[in-house]
């Protein structure tokens, strides 16, 4: 019966189902992502780096008055 149901598919129902799993699929990266973004923050916060931080100037080129 399932294989009866897979043969009868044409390829827009293939491609409706391909793009489908590639929604999901993207969607479990970006959840990964964030998740792994959101533990990296949480350790830069924790530990304060020993070096300064560069400071920009002001935008050259400008009339600023």
């Amino acid at each position: 019966m399932a294989k009866d149901f897979l043969l009868s598919l044409q390829l827009p129902h293939w491609l409706m189902i391909a793009g489908a799993l590639l929604v999901v699929v993207g969607c479990m990266g970006l959840w990964i992502r964030r998740r792994h973004l959101a533990e990296f923050a949480t350790i830069r916060d924790k530990e304060p780096s020993p070096l300064a931080r560069p400071q920009m100037g002001p935008p050259a080129g400008r009339d600023l008055a």
